[in-house]
């Protein structure tokens, strides 16, 4: 399951960097700072999703002839990306979607990106509910 490794990486990245590093070390900042923004961002699209599906199960979306569901759905996922810089991000950047390089990202992506981080929350829900934040429980408790 690469979210469950993905996550004890994360995990056992964590322990290293508070072990070897001060909590207010630039490094531990970084980290921090880092992992929130990808928090962030991640609920946002994750919200974004909803607000497509609003759309897409809208009476009056339904009604409409192809070319106009494509042209609301445009208009939507490119306000959606055009909100990120809004978000309050320590580094931008790295979220940046240049809409002159980059094609605007589609209902796969977003769905995608979606259902990894929705197993991400649960995942982290077991880890600090049922494994008391112990990484040799969540293993444990994943091998069952």
């Amino acid at each position: 399951m690469k979210t469950l490794r993905l996550l004890l990486v994360k995990l056992v990245l964590k322990k290293f960097l508070t072990h070897k590093f001060k909590d207010d070390s630039i490094v531990m900042t970084n980290y921090i700072n880092h992992r929130n923004d990808n928090r962030i961002f991640s609920e946002y699209v994750i919200a974004s999703v909803s607000k497509l599906d609003s759309l897409y199960s809208d009476t009056a979306f339904i009604s409409l002839t192809y070319q106009e569901k494509l042209r609301l759905k445009y208009q939507k996922i490119a306000s959606i990306v055009l909100h990120i810089p809004k978000l309050p991000l320590k580094n931008d950047q790295r979220f940046e979607w240049n809409l002159q390089n980059k094609k605007l990202p589609d209902n796969t992506w977003f769905l995608s990106y979606s259902d990894y981080h929705a197993l991400q929350s649960e995942i982290n829900r077991v880890f600090r509910d049922s494994c008391n934040s112990s990484i040799q429980e969540l293993i444990k408790y994943y091998k069952r």
